[in-house]
């Protein structure tokens, strides 16, 4: 803002934020997303990549450093690296397949669903792909797996997510192509906010305990907006409440995202503790009024910053990690199973300057 002071900051390290509460991964979304708004005063968004369970940290001592390198990072920032943010919002879809593409400023932001089918993790390597093929006219590109929708009748295929050779990654593709074919030069203005929703409910077994967040992009009187809940997907019913309602309501385009924390998950509550399985609409759209109406106040032109770093030797599970991770549940894993450079960050930040 006006003080130097970022209005948001959204992080996509490519890392899956499992396997389980207090385990690896499991503790990012809350404490990257702590970390980051207790130091900037901000609103975080922790985004979800083209990852999986190969892609969990085997530490969680590995968050705690990666925290502070994203710190490093920001704080190396200077006011002239940041842009007044202009751009446009185009869609693309493909069979159940949908791409939305945010332009801002030369970067392709593109979020991927199939909701209210099935929306499951995206392999890393698919998600190369996705990426290479969002590059198309613009200066970078980052993919978020909105994950979004989820029930336990669907097939085995289904629920495995996307990975080389399934029938769907065609159709993403041509969405993603629909997607990103057209530019848009509208002067941006963006609003956010962030609640600790899980505290304000008491507690609900299927929603973690980091920032739910909410954000609203105005492309020249066209508004689109982001609603994150700290969870591991949802019911798809769920999803279509909480939409109809602000769109009715709020007269936004807005999709519905989880961060696929898999702190809510554990022996006892696997994958299937989805957002909806304890928790409500009734209960959740009076929290979401209030982050969307905040966020709508605090909307203002805006300047924005992109960029990534790599973190080295990262050590992550690796491709046997349902084996690994079962044995690790059992207290007897010992070894680390795979090890790779990756890169953090596709991140961007946008400031009020």
């Amino acid at each position: 803002n006006s003080l130097g002071k970022y209005k948001a900051i959204f992080v996509k390290p490519d890392i899956h934020y499992g396997p389980f509460s207090g385990l690896g991964g499991g503790i990012a979304t809350e404490y990257i997303g702590d970390f980051l708004h207790n130091r900037y005063k901000t609103t975080a968004f922790m985004l979800h990549g083209p990852v999986n369970i190969a892609n969990n940290p085997i530490s969680s001592a590995q968050i705690y450093k990666l925290s502070k390198d994203i710190a490093a990072y920001l704080d190396s920032l200077k006011s002239s690296q940041f842009s007044q943010a202009t751009g446009g919002i185009n869609k693309g879809s493909e069979g159940p397949c949908r791409a939305t593409n945010l332009r801002i400023n030369g970067l392709n932001i593109v979020t991927l669903t199939k909701a209210p089918s099935v929306t499951e993790d995206i392999d890393h390597e698919m998600g190369i792909h996705f990426k290479q093929v969002a590059m198309k006219g613009a200066d970078g590109a980052m993919i978020i797996d909105a994950h979004n929708s989820r029930f336990e009748s669907a097939s085995e295929e289904e629920l495995k997510g996307i990975y080389i050779g399934s029938k769907y990654v065609e159709m993403y593709q041509k969405a993603i192509e629909k997607a990103v074919s057209r530019n848009g030069s509208q002067k941006i203005k963006f609003g956010a906010s962030q609640q600790k929703v899980y505290k304000m409910l008491n507690s609900p077994k299927d929603m973690g305990k980091g920032y739910s967040s909410f954000c609203a992009f105005d492309f020249g009187g066209k508004r689109y907006g982001m609603l994150y809940f700290d969870a591991n997907n949802m019911l798809p019913r769920l999803r279509k409440e909480i939409i109809k309602h602000v769109k009715l309501h709020f007269k936004i385009d807005v999709e519905v995202y989880t961060t696929d924390t898999h702190s809510v998950n554990s022996l006892a509550l696997p994958s299937s503790n989805v957002l909806g399985r304890y928790t409500s609409a009734n209960r959740l759209i009076p929290i979401v009024d209030v982050m969307i109406n905040v966020a709508l106040h605090n909307m203002e032109k805006v300047s924005v910053h992109y960029g990534s770093f790599t973190e080295k030797g990262f050590r992550v599970w690796g491709e046997n990690a349902e084996e690994s991770i079962t044995k690790a549940s059992k207290e007897v894993i010992r070894t680390v199973k795979h090890t790779i450079p990756f890169v953090i960050g596709a991140g961007f930040i946008i400031a009020a300057w």
